[in-house]
């Protein structure tokens, strides 16, 4: 699967794909350590099928990723998600690099990507380098969680090295135990490093879908991932834009759009139901009388003889 190819970026001149299957060079697992000690920087590349997980070990380095420059420092640890354009501009430093492809690994994270560290390190710092505003959401781990973040690394690499029998199933092990130590520390990243312009911009996106898209079967855990925050961060959020919560706002469209269809068409109740994101007929009339103190029936006939008084 050698996806080799160079396209240009605008200005950047040629920006390197990082092949598949030079990262991954044993066949069917997803999942590599790439030590980068003492080297210069690989100039701008992306990849679009893997993460890559960075942990900076010791030297200087500006990393430029998407819309942001910044320098980096040991301890430091970012999350180059798949499709993002990063490079760094440096003479030489350490640094080593964690790939993987989380679906192909088929990795069983269960409710770690739930967390607050998980949301903090692999959806809203990725999303931070790529909005036009504020700064990148960094993450330097403390010195213990450095300190066994790099020996589960290193016990990782030893084990690609030596493929001895079993090898996989012991790197996938420290592997999981490693995204362990990285999400515990990231949760205590300060939430005021996501700034309130990204805040608006990832709340924004989220009412147009919710907007866009109200038929479909939208859950608090879905959006939650959908922006990267906790249950309470994107209630607390989206009211101070919406002055209302995402669950009554998807409510309120799915409502409006029900409305459309019963002034402009002659559906009957299950099928309006079935395109506004309604369980059935009987629940769309519950909710609709509840909020118009009036029966979708009535609404119709209403708007109807109002359209032919004009």
């Amino acid at each position: 699967m050698n996806k080799y190819a160079n396209i240009k970026i605008n200005s950047r001149g040629k920006l390197s794909e990082v092949p598949y299957d030079y990262v991954f060079s044993i066949s069917d697992f997803p999942l590599a350590i790439m030590p980068q000690l003492q080297r210069e920087s690989p100039g701008w590349h992306h990849h679009d099928e893997f993460y890559e997980i960075v942990l900076v070990v010791s030297g200087k380095g500006t990393h430029i990723c998407e819309k942001k420059k910044y320098p980096l420092q040991p301890q430091e640890i970012l999350v180059i998600e798949p499709g993002m354009h990063h490079s760094y501009d440096t003479e030489a430093f350490s640094y080593y690099n964690v790939l993987v492809n989380f679906e192909r690994l088929q990795l069983p994270l269960f409710d770690l990507k739930s967390t607050v560290g998980f949301q903090n390190l692999f959806v809203l710092a990725p999303q931070s380098h790529n909005a036009p505003n504020g700064k990148p959401l960094r993450h330097i781990l403390p010195a213990e969680d450095y300190t066994q973040a790099l020996q589960l690394i290193k016990k990782i690499y030893e084990l690609q090295k030596t493929q001895q029998p079993g090898f996989q199933i012991g790197m996938v092990r420290f592997f999981i135990e490693f995204l362990q130590v990285i999400c515990q520390a990231t949760e205590k990243t300060p939430r005021d490093s996501f700034n309130s312009a990204l805040k608006s911009q990832v709340i924004s996106a989220l009412a147009v879908n919710l907007a866009k898209h109200c038929h479909k079967h939208w859950t608090v855990e879905k959006m939650c991932k959908e922006c990267g925050m906790s249950r309470s961060m994107l209630f607390g959020e989206f009211k101070k834009y919406y002055n209302v919560s995402p669950v009554l706002f998807l409510n309120n469209q799915r409502l409006r759009k029900v409305c459309v269809l019963l002034e402009k068409t002659d559906k009957d109740l299950e099928y309006i139901a079935g395109e506004c994101g309604f369980a059935n007929g009987s629940y769309l009339a519950t909710v609709f009388k509840r909020t118009y103190n009036t029966t979708p029936l009535k609404y119709r006939r209403q708007q109807q003889n109002q359209q032919q008084l004009k």
